[in-house]
């Protein structure tokens, strides 16, 4: 065969070749980043976008451009439904969850940072944990946040990998996600049960020295508390100027937690620093001027959405910290719906140095009558730690006594009356609020 005909019939191959892969990876959108042709069992359950999150949707926000957003972790990419009536005004603002599993809250600036640069935000729902919220330099993000090119789109091996897997897996694997980016993790799975006990066993792994029981004081009201130090929030402040710029409604939410887990944080003392980083975004947002666009809510409480019963066909949570969008949806409700009753909110308050020195007594009496009207609740609390990590008597027959009305269990044991719980309840609190107070 001529040398030019073979060269010639080489590259055709090799066009012919890339076409179809091309064209194959097209079709069949492994990663849903072009969004356009879905058909059943072909490519309809994208079983590889879960893997390869993190480079598309940042793109997905860059060419869509939407105007409703929520940010955070797996705890907000699995808990916040974007399209929600309430958090779309009517569903009138398109809307996408730019939380991505796993993101550290640098991770979540420069999500925050890049979509205020590409898309027309109108709305956000910032997810985070109490602490620090510095401005973080993302230089090393951009790689990432640019997103995949062509190339690797539609003539990648990786993409013709992902593209036959895809396809193999329509009928065995579920959806991991929603279109708007809504994170199903273990929802439905029947094991939830399981899932709380190992979150359980992971926090305390965490907290080596702590040990629970059935205490109806808290340990940490006789420990001593540090002086309180400043911590960074040049990331909300960064926000609150941007929110005044471009007009953007922000709505810094801390995360709720399941009662359980609210009890392992209150017998293990972290309570004093959760409520002093609350006090101190409070102190920065109290600050700004009257009408600003920046507001911040808390979701601790013991109640019957957070206390749902542990078992294997929960509604609200998935495990101590992931809450299913079913939560998700009276939280955003709450933050975003027109309350015509103006009555007090169901599961949360928004953050201010006023709400927050009323809140704390509260939330502690509301602990309280949490665990004397939930006759199981130290029990399944037993059930879900290791043996070795709890102190004191077993819950069952000596819960007669906490469980009497008008008394409170005391630590060590004895019955108190309900009126002396609270006044330690108070010395608690005014020990907590002396955190803030020693920082002058």
């Amino acid at each position: 065969m001529p040398m030019r005909r073979f060269v010639v019939l080489l590259l055709l191959s090799v066009g012919l070749s890339l076409g179809l892969v091309g064209g194959l990876n097209r079709v069949v959108d492994p990663f849903w980043y072009f969004r356009d042709v879905e058909v059943t069992g072909l490519n309809a359950v994208k079983t590889k976008f879960r893997w390869y999150e993190r480079h598309v949707k940042p793109a997905i926000v860059a060419r869509e451009r939407p105007q409703a957003l929520i940010f955070g972790s797996s705890y907000a990419e699995i808990g916040f439904d974007p399209t929600n009536a309430a958090f779309t005004a009517g569903r009138t603002l398109r809307a996408y969850n730019f939380a991505i599993a796993g993101a550290s809250w640098q991770d979540t600036f420069c999500y925050v940072d890049y979509a205020l640069r590409h898309a027309q935000v109108k709305r956000i729902v910032l997810g985070v944990h109490p602490g620090a919220l510095p401005i973080a330099d993302c230089t090393k993000a951009q790689a990432e946040l640019e997103g995949p090119g062509w190339g690797e789109l539609l003539f990648s091996a990786t993409a013709l990998k992902a593209s036959l897997s895809t396809m193999v897996e329509q009928r065995r694997d579920s959806p991991s996600h929603t279109r708007e980016g809504l994170y199903f993790y273990t929802r439905g799975d029947p094991a939830t049960e399981r899932h709380f006990r190992e979150g359980m066993r992971s926090r305390l792994s965490a907290l080596p020295n702590c040990t629970l029981e059935q205490a109806a004081v808290l340990p940490a009201a006789a420990g001593p508390q540090n002086a309180a130090t400043p911590i960074d929030l040049s990331a909300v402040e960064y926000l609150i100027k941007a929110a005044r710029e471009r007009g953007i409604q922000v709505e810094l939410v801390f995360y709720p937690s399941h009662v359980f887990a609210l009890e392992l944080a209150a017998q293990c003392g972290r309570l004093p620093a959760i409520w002093e980083a609350l006090r101190q975004t409070a102190a920065l947002l109290d600050s700004s001027a009257k009408g600003a666009a920046v507001r911040a809510w808390e979701f601790f409480g013991y109640n019957e959405v957070t206390g749902e019963r542990v078992g294997n066909a929960m509604r609200y949570w998935q495990d101590p910290e992931h809450f299913n969008y079913e939560m998700g949806d009276l939280m955003l409700d709450e933050m975003f719906a027109e309350r015509a009753d103006g009555g007090p909110h169901r599961l949360g308050r928004p953050v201010s140095l006023r709400e927050l020195e009323r809140r704390l007594p509260a939330f502690l009496q509301e602990r309280t009558r949490f665990i004397e009207s939930h006759p199981w609740f130290y029990e399944q609390l037993r059930a879900l730690v290791p043996r070795e990590r709890w102190r004191g008597a077993e819950p069952g027959a000596a819960q007669a006594g906490w469980r009497k009305p008008g008394t409170h269990h005391r630590a060590g044991g004895a019955d108190e009356p309900t009126g002396q719980a609270v006044i330690r309840a108070r010395i608690f609190a005014s020990r907590v609020r002396s955190v803030g107070a020693e920082r002058g």
